[in-house]
C-alpha cells in the first residue's frame, strides 16, 4: 500500500536579498547545537555532518547543484525534544532548487521504512542506491522552486522563510539552513542536510520499478543484515539505564564502561560494532528485586537486555557466515533468555523467526538434515506455505528423494517429546535422520496428534 507523506519545505522564491554568507549565522548555528547535550541521540552525526560542512568549500559544485540528490536531514527544532533525522532530497532544475524533509502525513513523525532508510544512509550509505524508499515513497516533482545564488565561498538559497548554504565535501553535498527570523526569534530553527552526489537519477527514480521489485530489492537487504528486533533492540540502551539505577549493578564499572560504550542508536548497519558489548550483556546475571515496590513488567523489561542482546549477536554471527555461532545465541536467546512479552502473539513471531534462522544457518553450514529437521518443526507448529515453498526448494537443490525423505519423517515422528525445565514450556524434541532439533507449539498436548497433523497435511501427501 503507497503510503502518504508530508515534506517540510524550504520555500524559495524568485527574487533575491542582499549577498549574505555562512559567516553571518555560523555563531547562531553553534548557539543552537550547542544547547544539546553530548550525549543526546544523533549527536554524533550531528556534530560529523557540521564539521564537514564547515570543513568544505563550493569547489567541483557548479554542476552538481543542478542535479538532484537524495539523503538526511538533521532537525533541530523546538518542536522535537531531540535531535531528529528525516530522509531528505534536494531537486534543481533550469536555476532553481527546492530542499525536502519528508516526514509521515499521519503520524507527523517516521515511519518503519523511513527509519530503515535513515539507519541505512548514516550506516551503509553505499547501498542506499538500492533501496526501496525513494522509489515507492516520495514525489518525483514538486511545486516549490527557488532560484540559486553564488558568494564568494558557497551557494545560497535566499528564500522566503529559510537561509540555505550549500557547500561540497568529497562525494556529498551539505547544506546548512537557518529560520531567516534567526535575528528576533528567541529559539530558531535549524536544518543540515547532508546528500549523495554519487546516485543517479535513475537510482533515485526508477520508474521502471513496480512496488514489487521494491519490495524484493528491500527484502535482500533484510536478508543481508537480518535483525529481528530491528527498532526494539536500541531499548538495550535504556533499559541498561534503569538497570544501572539500581544495586548492585550501580556500583558495577566494568557494566558501566560497556554501556557507556552505547553511544549510537543500535541498528542492523552496525552491529559489528557492538559485538563484545552485547556479548557482556547477554551473560549479564539480572536477578529482580522483588521489593515492595516489585513491578513484574519492569522486572521482565529489564531480563529482554539478555534476550535482545543474544537474538541480536545470533543474527550478526548469521550475516556475518558464523553459523555455529549463529545457533548457539538462537538457542540461547530461546532456552537461557527466554523473550519477556505478555503478548503471546509476539513471542510465537519472535520463536518462529529463531528457528526458521536456525535451519537457514545449519543449511548455510552444510548441515541440510538439520536444517530439514528444523523446517519440519515449523511445519507441525504453523502450516505456513513460505516454509513449505523453502522446504520444496531444498529438494529441488539437493534432489532429495521424497520417497526416502518421507519414511525418514515417519521415524522421525514418532520420537516427538516433550521438554522439560522452566524455559521449556511448549517445546517439543525430535530426531530427523538422527539429528536433535525442536519446535515450539501449543497445537497439541500428545505426540501422537502431531504425527496424525502431519500425515493428514498437504506437504506430507506431496512426499511422493
Amino acid at each position: 500500500m503507497i503510503q502518504k507523506f508530508i515534506s517540510f519545505i524550504l520555500i524559495f522564491p524568485f527574487f533575491t536579498f542582499g549577498q549574505t554568507s555562512y559567516a553571518d549565522i555560523r555563531e547562531t548555528v553553534q548557539s543552537v547545537v550547542s544547547a544539546y547535550p553530548k550525549e543526546t541521540d544523533n549527536y554524533e552525526f550531528l556534530e560529523k555532518i557540521l564539521m564537514n560542512f564547515e570543513s568544505s568549500g563550493k569547489s567541483n559544485l557548479s554542476d552538481d547543484i543542478h542535479l538532484d540528490h537524495t539523503g538526511i536531514a538533521v532537525v533541530l527544532s523546538e518542536k522535537y525534544p531531540d535531535i531528529k533525522i528525516f530522509p531528505a532530497k534536494y531537486s534543481s532544475k533550469g536555476g532553481l532548487a527546492t530542499v525536502s524533509a519528508f516526514r509521515s502525513t499521519t503520524s507527523k513523525d517516521l515511519t518503519n521504512d523511513m527509519k530503515e532508510y535513515v539507519e541505512k544512509y548514516l550506516y551503509k550509505p553505499e547501498e542506499t542506491g538500492v533501496a526501496g524508499f525513494f522509489k515507492s515513497s516520495l514525489p518525483t516533482e514538486t511545486n516549490t522552486k527557488g532560484k540559486i545564488t553564488e558568494n564568494e565561498h558557497e551557494y545560497e538559497i535566499n528564500g522566503s522563510n529559510f537561509l540555505s548554504f550549500v557547500r561540497r565535501h568529497k562525494d556529498r553535498m551539505y547544506i546548512v539552513s537557518v529560520d531567516k527570523k534567526y535575528k528576533t526569534r528567541k529559539k530558531t530553527d535549524v536544518i543540515i542536510y547532508t546528500l549523495r552526489m554519487d546516485l543517479s537519477e535513475e537510482d533515485i527514480s526508477d520508474k521502471n520499478d513496480s512496488l514489487k521489485d521494491v519490495e524484493e530489492k528491500t527484502m535482500s537487504d533484510q536478508e543481508k543484515y537480518p535483525l529481528y528486533h530491528n527498532h526494539k533492540t536500541d531499548e538495550i540502551r535504556i533499559l541498561l539505564k534503569e538497570l544501572l539505577a539500581k544495586e548492585p549493578y550501580k556500583s558495577d564499572k566494568e557494566l558501566q564502561e560497556k554501556t557507556a560504550k552505547l553511544n549510537t542508536k543500535i541498528t542492523r548497519y552496525n552491529l559489528a560494532d557492538y559485538v563484545s558489548e552485547l556479548r557482556y550483556f547477554a551473560s549479564l546475571n539480572i536477578i529482580p528485586d522483588k521489593t515492595s515496590s516489585y513491578d513484574i513488567f519492569n522486572a521482565r523489561n529489564l531480563l529482554n537486555i539478555k534476550h535482545l542482546s543474544c537474538h541480536a549477536l545470533a543474527d550478526y554471527y548469521y550475516s556475518a557466515g558464523e553459523y555455529d555461532l549463529a545457533v548457539d545465541f538462537y538457542k540461547k536467546a530461546i532456552f537461557e533468555s527466554p523473550y519477556q512479552i505478555f503478548n503471546g502473539t509476539e513471542l510465537m513471531k519472535d520463536i518462529r523467526w529463531i528457528l526458521y534462522y536456525i535451519s537457514k544457518s545449519h543449511y548455510k553450514a552444510g548441515r541440510k538434515d538439520e536444517a530439514y529437521g528444523f523446517l519440519i518443526g515449523l511445519i507441525l507448529d504453523n502450516q505456513d506455505k513460505s516454509i513449505i515453498k523453502e522446504i520444496n526448494t531444498y529438494f529441488e537443490m539437493e534432489k532429495e528423494d521424497k520417497g526416502k525423505f518421507r519414511k525418514d519423517l515417519d521415524e522421525a515422528l514418532k520420537t516427538i517429546k516433550a521438554g522439560t525445565g522452566e524455559n521449556n514450556n511448549n517445546i517439543k524434541f525430535f530426531k530427523f535422520r538422527g539429528k536433535e532439533v525442536f519446535f515450539h507449539s501449543m497445537i497439541f498436548e500428545f505426540p501422537e496428534d502431531y504425527q496424525n497433523f502431519m500425515k493428514n497435511s498437504h506437504f506430507y501427501r506431496s512426499l511422493r
